[in-house]
């Protein structure tokens, strides 16, 4: 039995599906993680179809470093956003030509600022003198004439991550590109991020009409800017405030068509958008507390093997986070009709080892299924140095791969 709301009544065959899979792969003496490539394509495509003017889709690969995403998103047009020598050697293994690629981290240290030119990059992202300096120098050392364009600080306000650390003032833009142009680089173009997982779609318009208003302020010092990549943060809906990405691709076209000329090259670095719905996490419940009563309600702790520490490393970094959780009975939960409230914790010993908190599921059994759901971006594969043992932090574990394509259900490969 599934306890689904109205919305997530339309999932219920996907995740019987999803179960079916689960315990034809060692579920429930292991957690299974599912990846729906087909579904990563259908959102690179949605994606495309409702922000036209995107002429360059890289896929910020720290969100995501599984083979068989990446490939299924490069067979959908993508290239990669990388930041050093590990991501680099990662584009190279799939065949992606580097010079195709662009740096977007304005804090890349000169060890991997030098390997990425050496293989290619052209484009990087600066947002401070000493970056200039860093590029510049080793470009010099390779007779390099890289390109650059400068990340403005813009509001992060209603994201659920601020990014903000990195990111120029506007009012240092001009200074910061002339210095790009004197000290040999090329400036081409300006980036922003309004933060991960952003639910205020006014975050790019007014980033956006920022950006034109430097690229107007550089043409008078004769530099003419062909690029602006609006960055990431474009959301998944993990609840069902998120927004519809319709919202947020109208906001974004309406400010492009109101404040850039079409002339300009407009790049974009989804990361969560394109992967995180195609992530499924079954785990099984191995120990139940419900030795606490709370308004005629239980309230239990169902401890799953798997972990916090095992990918799910989000739930750290912001308090407001949640991933949608469903439960799969057993024919023998004779309860399965009755409700409870339970916090969701991980294996290891931990005090933040929560995975949801006072969440409404049906009564558990110990043996039953939680399937944690849109778990497909910053995950074990963004995270996770997966041994042979399939082990993490205080012995938890690491969650089996298999993935979907066109109802074909097949293992990783050595790589992945």
């Amino acid at each position: 039995m599934i306890l689904l709301t109205k919305r997530d009544e339309l999932q219920r065959q996907t995740i019987e599906k999803i179960i079916q899979i689960a315990q034809q792969e060692g579920f429930p003496h292991i957690p299974i993680h599912i990846y729906d490539l087909d579904a990563i394509s259908a959102k690179t495509r949605e994606f495309l179809a409702q922000i036209p003017a995107v002429s360059k889709l890289a896929f910020a690969l720290k969100c995501n470093r599984d083979r068989e995403v990446i490939q299924t998103l490069l067979e959908e047009g993508c290239t990669l956003e990388i930041n050093n020598e590990q991501e680099a050697d990662i584009a190279m293994q799939m065949g992606v030509p580097l010079e195709e690629t662009i740096n977007s981290s304005p804090i890349t240290p000169p060890h991997d600022l030098r390997y990425l030119l050496e293989h290619g990059v052209k484009s990087f992202c600066i947002d401070s003198a000493s970056q200039i300096n860093q590029i510049s120098r080793e470009a010099r050392r390779l007779d390099a004439n890289p390109h650059v364009y400068l990340r403005i600080d813009v509001s992060n306000v209603g994201s659920l991550f601020d990014l903000s650390r990195l990111g120029a003032h506007p009012s240092k833009a001009a200074d910061l590109l002339n210095m790009a142009g004197d000290f040999g680089l090329i400036p081409e173009g300006l980036t922003f991020h309004v933060g991960s997982q952003c639910e205020n779609p006014d975050n790019w318009k007014k980033a956006i009409q920022t950006s034109s208003e430097i690229f107007s302020t550089m043409l008078k010092y004769g530099i003419e800017l062909t690029v602006l990549d609006i960055g990431g943060g474009f959301p998944a809906r993990y609840t069902e405030k998120s927004p519809l990405f319709s919202r947020v691709a109208s906001t974004i076209n309406e400010a492009l068509r109101d404040y850039i000329d079409r002339s300009v090259h407009i790049w974009a670095e989804p990361g969560r958008f394109l992967v995180a719905d195609a992530g499924w996490t079954v785990c099984s419940i191995t120990q139940l507390d419900e030795s606490f009563k709370e308004e005629g309600k239980t309230i239990g702790r169902a401890t799953i093997n798997y972990s916090a520490f095992s990918g799910l490393t989000e739930l750290f970094e912001c308090d407001h986070f949640t991933y949608p959780i469903y439960a799969h009975t057993q024919p023998n939960n004779e309860r399965s009709e009755m409700i409870g409230i339970y916090d969701i914790i991980g294996s290891s010993c931990a005090g933040t080892d929560y995975i949801a908190r006072g969440v409404q599921l049906q009564r558990l059994a110990e043996g039953d299924a939680i399937i944690i759901a849109l778990t497909g971006a910053y995950n074990q594969d963004a995270y996770g140095n997966l041994d042979k043992n399939l082990r993490t932090f205080n012995g938890a574990n690491f969650a089996k791969k298999v993935y979907v394509r066109k109802g074909k259900v097949f293992a990783p490969s050595t790589e992945s």
